[in-house]
């Protein structure tokens, strides 16, 4: 592991800061528009993606910020006194990088390489996860994914079974739970965020129908 001096961190900590400092009037300007339209806007989501701010817990080996948490709270902190929604959706979709840290570095490219990579996931909904041969048969729906709406990539926490459907066990008893990661293209969504806050972050529900998932694109809880 390479060691960063403290200062460096500090010095990048301020970067960020001020690059989100900088899109407040932008931000402040298409707030009526992100609350009306239930997403986040393409020009809003590319001034996001060109400050590198979906990238500020991913690792500095895939292009990635890196900060420390102190350092990202203050990022997020900022980008909320402008717009609540767009700091939602940026605090989720930084909080999905840090599987790219228990994935193979092959596939973490794959999935956060490109400037656009976005995962959006919600949290366990009614779901089965069935072992295959070198993976996984998902079949479930989720109440909701932040951000979806700009992702790329989804993911789904759900218990795994076996390939007879008997549940897999850790040694403590409990379900074994596995968050499953596969392109946007492969679920489909119902339009359901009709709410009263937070409705730019477009958090609409989405299922998936027997989707084979590779080992390689899971992670273990």
């Amino acid at each position: 592991m390479q060691l960063v001096p403290v200062a460096m961190h500090e010095s990048q900590s301020t970067d960020y800061v001020e690059r989100a400092r900088q899109l407040g009037p932008e931000l402040e300007a298409a707030a009526e528009e992100i609350e009306r339209r239930r997403e986040l806007p393409e020009p809003i989501v590319e001034a996001l993606v060109e400050c590198g701010l979906f990238r500020l817990l991913l690792p500095r080996s895939l292009g990635g910020a890196e900060l420390p948490p102190g350092a990202y709270v203050q990022v997020i902190e900022e980008i909320a006194k402008h717009d609540a929604s767009t700091a939602w959706c940026l605090g989720q979709a930084n909080g999905c990088t840090m599987t790219a840290a228990l994935l193979d570095p092959e596939v973490a490219r794959q999935i956060f390489g490109d400037r656009r990579g976005i995962v959006a996931w919600g949290p366990p909904g009614p779901a089965e996860a069935r072992a295959a041969a070198g993976g996984y048969r998902l079949t479930g729906t989720w109440s909701f994914a932040s951000g979806s709406h700009h992702a790329t990539w989804l993911g789904a926490h759900v218990a795994i079974l076996g390939e007879d459907g008997t549940p897999r066990l850790r040694p403590d008893g409990g379900p074994v739970i596995r968050t499953l990661l596969f392109p946007k293209a492969s679920a489909e969504f119902a339009d359901i965020w009709h709410v009263i806050g937070l409705r730019g972050t477009g958090s609409d529900s989405y299922t998936v129908t027997d989707l084979f998932v590779p080992e390689s694109h899971t992670v273990l809880h």
